[in-house]
């Protein structure tokens, strides 16, 4: 579906390389994005749909674009293993690896740049590693934030100077250059527990933030 200012429409040609599912998003400009899926990554531009197959039983959770690199995360269902994989010469191969669910190297979820940092998060927390030029240098890998239950599962990027990410029952963190800081957002009293932070949205003067367990939306400015 496309959105042209004032309503949706179906995109209707080439189907078969059209993705079926979408795990994450990223764009790059208003005619060229990246999706990935379960076993399979998408670029879309200019109108045109390419189709590139990862891996079996691979579930592509996250999916980043800096410069001309493009960077996912991969997991096998069922089998503790997390992959950081990068495209080259038309196929994605893997970089760097780790285990998923005992004490991992880096995060699951949400791969995203600064100038000279990349992250990840995930159920143990925040995860950091240096760049050189737009490659990840995978021995840099350190958890910069430890969470000890829920964890984090979801980032919004306004800038490199403004990075939030919510999770499970843990407070969202802020990004303002220099160091990360956790935001209480509950009112007084409340806790992090019972609280699931899995959707936010913003544009740098406010931010709204979703708790999918319980059905609220929390609003700042």
């Amino acid at each position: 579906m496309k959105f042209n200012g004032s309503s949706w429409y179906e995109i209707l040609d080439q189907k078969e390389n059209q993705p079926d599912g979408l795990f994450d998003f990223f764009d790059i400009s208003e005619n060229e994005f990246w999706i990935s899926d379960y076993e399979k990554v998408y670029h879309y531009k200019n109108g045109l749909w390419k189709k590139y197959f990862v891996g079996t039983n691979l579930v592509v959770s996250s999916i980043a674009v800096i410069g001309s690199q493009v960077y996912i995360l991969s997991y096998p269902i069922g089998i503790d293993s997390l992959f950081l994989m990068k495209f080259n010469n038309g196929e994605f191969i893997i970089i760097d690896k780790t285990t998923a669910l005992t004490n991992p190297k880096f995060g699951i979820y949400d791969l995203f740049f600064t100038d000279s940092k990349v992250y990840t998060i995930g159920e143990y927390g925040i995860y950091e590693a240096n760049l050189n030029g737009n490659d990840i240098l995978t021995d840099s890998w350190k958890q910069i934030k430890k969470t000890y239950r829920g964890g984090f599962v979801k980032s919004f990027k306004l800038s490199n100077k403004d990075i939030w990410v919510v999770g499970s029952y843990a407070y969202p963190y802020h990004y303002n250059g220099y160091d990360w800081q956790p935001v209480n957002i509950f009112p007084q009293g409340i806790s992090t527990y019972g609280h699931s932070l899995w959707g936010i949205w913003g544009n740098g003067k406010e931010i709204f933030i979703c708790d999918v367990e319980n059905g609220i939306i929390y609003h700042g400015k």
